[in-house]
């Protein structure tokens, strides 16, 4: 189930920001063809049908935050690049930016939940992103900065929470990499939502970035 990717993604976020509405109210902005071109119209209404199971089953998490099992996690990386693939290639601004936070997204669970999953303990890391957040994100200084701020923290506190697991190097490498797409998959999405709530749309409009797993791949501890 794909509400389970939605979980994990937004686990670190959601204890600095609690999702609501807005993040849902975001996909919908992300699909409004208004004042676009004909090609992106075009775009839009087609990802709209590769992604319209997805986004139904993230408007039903607030109704359902668990920890996902192993199974729906896997289910949800397939469900994810499925999507991908049936959108194509995209010239879109707004929708190379989804397809980036989706496949950053998928990424980052193949590897927490694969290689890495010896590491993964729900109350180790929820006390670990407890921890981590205070540390690494001071109250005063994501106060100063804002949303950048906040954003910029993500990193750090990946690599916090991965130093609290307990298990051997090789997973807890696997599940460093893990984490770090997914605080890249936590900054991305914050500016977004910002943006739209702001209506500051300048990081979507300029946005073109092409996920690429090396970039994850080659990180070490």
């Amino acid at each position: 189930m794909f509400k389970s990717l939605v979980f994990v993604s937004f686990l670190a976020v959601a204890l600095a920001s609690p999702i609501d509405s807005g993040y849902v109210s975001t996909i919908e902005e992300m699909f409004n063809p208004e004042n676009e071109s004909a090609v992106c119209k075009e775009e839009s209404e087609k990802f709209k049908q590769c992604f319209e199971v997805l986004k139904e089953e993230a408007q039903q998490y607030s109704d359902e935050p668990r920890f996902p099992t192993r199974e729906e996690i896997n289910q949800s990386i397939v469900e994810i690049r499925q999507a991908v693939e049936c959108a194509g290639e995209v010239t879109c601004k707004k929708l190379k930016l989804t397809v980036y936070i989706m496949e950053t997204a998928a990424y980052a669970m193949e590897q927490i939940f694969g290689e890495g999953y010896s590491c993964l303990d729900e109350q180790n890391l929820k006390a670990g992103l407890v921890f981590c957040f205070q540390s690494e994100a001071r109250m005063e200084e994501v106060q100063a900065g804002g949303i950048e701020a906040l954003a910029s923290k993500m990193k750090p506190i990946a690599k916090c929470i991965t130093g609290w697991q307990d298990c051997e190097t090789k997973e807890k490498n696997a599940f460093y990499k893990g984490a770090m797409a997914l605080a890249d998959f936590a900054e991305v999405a914050m500016k977004v939502a910002h943006g739209v709530q702001t209506k500051q749309l300048g990081y979507i409009e300029t946005f073109d970035k092409k996920f690429n797993r090396a970039d994850f791949d080659n990180l070490e501890l």
